[in-house]
């Protein structure tokens, strides 16, 4: 509570002072002139092109580096996020209807007897229901810019989510610091003190850029692939690819090959420092990708799509396609993945002969009537149609059936922008499977009441498409076999593109494609209100602070039956609420 009462007042001192201006979210970024850069952000709210007098451009310096990145301190407090349904069957674990646990003193060593204290010091007798922390991270992500036709980049996350308090300075086996209380420093380990999440080259033959090494994948609004780049994400799409792209009459064509999973690797045992290599081919997970987008990527497209929308008031349409084909032939069975010690002679093989086609189309309208109006409707619709030939570990088990995956997910939005006011909507849907309770944190719903499913229907957005604060982005971890919709309202009380200050409301309804996956077998997952005051200096600094509530409807209640609840532990679910702050310093 101290950390919550210090930050608020640091955010409460930061808006009396005015000393910045906010337009919404503070995750923006300069628009970017990278044709693989699929996530660029809207156009430059200003209507004048004139920024003073027509100096010359200096000539690009080679070889140069050039550095973005930010640093995000974030905490939040929850309550009841795991809206108060926990129970256990006989000593089994704990379980809820929601993905995310009570706190550690309602576990089952606090209140079967196995604590040194009762239950009116820790446990069920004392009912907490609150978790707070806070955690930060520094992200690094310089472009080395060797010529005109070579550069390599990378992405460095420092201190990535790392709980403050999390790795204290002791150990039970040392006589100085023997217990935690006497932690006089912070020793975190070194993944968690840096973690290198892109790294790859580019190289422009014959004005063609071919990229080759790990890199973010992104496209349209996020929910199929989203690199992660908002300050806010904790997630990212990171893939080892090689692609090239192709610019003709105005329309941009892209495509590549993922190697997403190459199985076990093997090096000598007495060659540390030698080459490593994939034992085989047969169990890689590997992926073709095609796109054709429109939309301004250059400098000069940038400028002329401006001019467009600011000088001549015309509206804007963008439009892309995505496709994927993924496809995976044989796979290591789950005791070699398991087992840490498993050595060349003990790795086993499975069939799965996978594969999956996935189209995702995006759509982009853009119109500005006006200096103070502005209209923007945003699209994406994904569907995966696929085969998954054995899924189960019994790799002789004849009457297995072949899975056949037909799902689906379309996400919408749209705002109306006039002066300091902006009016929006956001909603979407994503398919599901009935016969179990389906969160991210569930495995796929291979069978249903002792009875083998033929036809995977669950399709999830991209856990970096944020939603709401409560139910999808912490109850069930994403959309997923669900509906919703979201109208919002903001005001910045300065009409100014450089930064703002005001605030957001947010009212979120949601219910269910597939009742028969949630506990209470009911269609309505309940309605949240999410409110936050903010202040930013465009691209250089964002502060806010928020409140999410959510009440939750009868699809979260526990009934008897669910998992082996008894009548007894049947329930209703609790209303929930969390308190975040955050503060970003972006360059």
């Amino acid at each position: 509570m101290r950390l919550i009462s210090v930050l608020v007042l640091a955010i409460a001192v930061l808006f009396i002072s005015g000393s910045a201006w906010a337009q919404e979210g503070g995750d923006k970024t300069p628009p970017k002139t990278d044709v693989f850069d699929d996530d660029e952000d809207s156009l430059d709210d200003s209507d004048s092109d004139d920024d003073g007098w027509d100096d010359e451009d200096a000539e690009p310096v080679f070889p140069r580096i050039e550095h973005k990145g930010y640093y995000r301190f974030r905490a939040d407090m929850f309550s009841n996020l795991h809206l108060g349904t926990h129970f256990r069957v006989g000593n089994g674990p704990t379980f809820g209807t929601s993905s995310v646990l009570p706190p550690l003193t309602e576990n089952k060593v606090n209140n079967d007897g196995g604590a040194a204290f009762g239950a009116d010091v820790v446990g069920s007798g004392n009912d907490e229901t609150s978790l707070a922390s806070a955690n930060m991270r520094f992200r690094y992500s310089p472009t080395f810019l060797i010529s005109p036709s070579f550069k390599f980049a990378a992405t460095f996350d420092v201190m990535d989510n790392i709980v403050l308090g999390s790795t204290p300075d002791f150990s039970p086996n040392r006589p100085d610091t023997p217990i935690n209380v006497f932690s006089g420093s912070q020793s975190p380990t070194f993944q968690d003190s840096i973690r290198v999440k892109e790294l790859y080259g580019e190289w422009k033959l014959l004005g063609i850029p071919l990229r080759f090494g790990r890199m973010k994948s992104h496209w349209g609004l996020g929910i199929l692939a989203n690199g992660g780049d908002k300050w806010d994400d904790d997630y990212g799409d990171y893939n080892d690819r090689v692609m090239a792209a192709l610019q003709l009459y105005g329309i941009y064509f892209f495509g590549g090959y993922d190697i997403v999973s190459s199985g076990p690797t093997f090096k000598q045992n007495d060659q540390p420092f030698g080459q490593a290599y994939d034992l085989t081919e047969t169990d890689d997970v590997q992926q073709g990708f095609f796109g054709i987008f429109s939309r301004p990527v250059q400098a000069d497209e940038i400028l002329a799509r401006r001019e467009r929308l600011v000088k001549h008031r015309k509206p804007a349409f963008d439009w892309g396609l995505y496709t994927v084909y993924r496809k995976q032939q044989l796979d290591l069975t789950v005791d070699s993945l398991l087992d840490d010690t498993a050595q060349y002679d003990t790795l086993g093989l499975q069939k799965r002969d996978a594969w999956a086609v996935i189209p995702d189309l995006w759509l982009r309208f853009e119109y500005r009537p006006s200096y103070t109006q502005k209209i923007h409707l945003e699209l994406e619709a994904t569907f995966i149609y696929g085969k998954i030939g054995k899924v189960l570990n019994e790799p002789n088990d004849a009457e297995e059936p072949e899975r056949t995956i037909t799902s689906w997910g379309v996400a919408f939005e749209g705002d109306y922008t006039t002066g300091g006011l902006t009016i929006g909507l956001d909603g979407g849907a994503a398919s599901g499977d009935d016969g179990e309770f389906l969160t991210v944190n569930d495995r796929s719903n291979f069978e249903q009441d002792g009875v083998k499913n033929k036809t995977l229907n669950q399709f999830k957005f991209d856990r970096n498409y944020h939603v709401d604060q409560i139910l999808f982005r912490e109850v069930i971890g994403a959309v997923t076999n669900a509906w919703y919709a979201k109208p919002y309202i903001q005001y910045d009380l300065f009409d100014s593109p450089d930064g703002a200050i005001g605030g957001r409301l947010d009212i979120l309804v949601a219910g269910a494609m597939e009742k028969d996956a949630y506990p209470g077998d009911e269609m309505f997952l309940g309605t949240e209100f999410d409110a936050k005051i903010f202040v930013e200096d465009t691209n250089k600094f964002y502060a806010d602070l928020s409140f999410g509530l959510f009440i939750p409807g009868k699809a979260f209640d526990l009934k008897e039956g669910f998992i082996g609840a008894t009548s007894d532990q049947a329930k209703s679910a609790d209303i929930a609420w969390t308190l975040q702050t955050h503060i970003v310093l972006m360059y």
